[in-house]
């Protein structure tokens, strides 16, 4: 059906809202039509707009933060949408993991990367996105990973849910919130932020199998032990700790870092003196 509230040439000249630091995300695009005479909301639908803007407030409006301007104009495209991607989401820095944003162009007056496409399209590069971030940390909790690995690949969960929204790409955030809490667990971090925001987008039995799989995945991950491995801490950590006693734990600690990982490996359940004196004399046996 015709509209009669607009001419048929439109232009996209920014999109809604202000980049989020670190971030990516499809948002809305800021419509111009004719010259001049700027918009926001669908052009297709029967209603007109609620509010056109001249120049002057559409500046009012960018200064204000509710919107953002662009060097790039686009022709409008039927349910398309503007992608950004923020140069600290896609390299956060040397010992993280970098995407390449061949898809889009750095926009000066934006400072992010951005293009308009079509939403297919833009959800295909999200999931590229996600995809190898979760793929990342999954290697990293599957490796011996020290604390900076951990790190890594907490970093690289937390940065596929940006790459998953809810509906088109929910196995991706799945996937992704497990890698999350699993790492979170590893590291001994508080995870009921997690779960609050899983609240958002997942039922109750969904939540349920996220729970039970990340925990999984965490009792798999054997880290490469900078003091004491997992499980092992003094008699201060109570019924977790696989060395029952401080004198114990100074048993433990008085064996190398190259013996600690190799016990680490081989033994599970609680650790006695009798047993960390075999084990400590059979492995400095063989060094």
């Amino acid at each position: 059906m015709a509209m009669t509230w607009r001419p048929a040439e439109i232009s996209v000249v920014g999109f809604c809202g202000l980049p989020i630091s670190a971030a990516t995300a499809m948002v809305a695009p800021v419509f111009e039509s004719p010259a001049g005479r700027y918009f926001t909301g669908d052009p297709d639908s029967v209603v007109p707009p609620r509010t056109f803007m001249d120049r002057e407030e559409l500046e009012r409006n960018r200064e204000a933060g509710y919107l953002t301007l662009t060097n790039n104009n686009w022709r409008r495209q039927p349910g398309a949408v503007v992608l950004y991607a923020h140069p600290t989401f896609l390299n956060p820095g040397a010992t993280l993991c970098e995407l390449s944003a061949a898809e889009l162009n750095f926009d000066t007056r934006a400072n992010v990367f951005l293009d308009y496409l079509a939403r297919a399209n833009a959800l295909t590069v999200l999931y590229r996105w996600g995809r190898s971030l979760v793929e990342e940390a999954g290697r990293i909790l599957s490796s011996r990973p020290e604390t900076a690995d951990l790190d890594r690949a907490m970093d690289a969960a937390e940065r596929a849910l940006f790459c998953a929204p809810p509906p088109e790409h929910k196995q991706l955030r799945i996937d992704s919130f497990i890698a999350l809490v699993a790492s979170h667990h590893v590291r001994k971090h508080p995870t009921e932020r997690l779960y609050r925001e899983m609240k958002l987008d997942f039922d109750d039995a969904t939540i349920a199998e996220i729970r039970r799989r990340s925990e999984a995945k965490a009792a798999g991950v054997r880290p490469y032990p900078d003091e004491l491995p997992q499980g092992v801490s003094s008699a201060r950590s109570g019924s977790d700790s696989i060395v029952e006693n401080s004198q114990d734990a100074a048993l433990w600690m008085s064996l190398t870092s190259g013996q600690r990982s190799e016990l680490a490996m081989i033994v599970d359940g609680k650790l006695t003196s009798g047993i960390v004196l075999d084990l400590a004399e059979e492995s400095s046996q063989l060094t």
